[in-house]
């Protein structure tokens, strides 16, 4: 699914859209909600540019060691 462009002609995308309405019908049914959406939330997208950030400092971090480098708390 993540592999169309999302301004791909509608009929080259007709399967994606087909799978999407189908998707979307059976959440529905399970959950009794009238709609769902495939978009997250402000929130997550936040939580999740936070887990990234945190990677990419553990990544710098490690790949420089200065997790080894850095003196004991009781030192500083």
């Amino acid at each position: 699914m993540t592999d169309i462009h999302p301004f791909a002609p509608e009929d080259q995308a007709s399967g994606y859209m087909q799978i999407l309405r189908e998707l979307e019908h059976d959440l529905c049914e399970i959950t009794g909600y009238d709609r769902v959406s495939f978009q997250p939330n402000r929130q997550a997208i936040i939580l999740l540019f936070h887990y990234i950030l945190t990677l990419c400092y553990v990544t710098l971090y490690e790949s420089n060691n200065l997790f080894h480098n850095r003196p004991p708390l009781d030192e500083q």
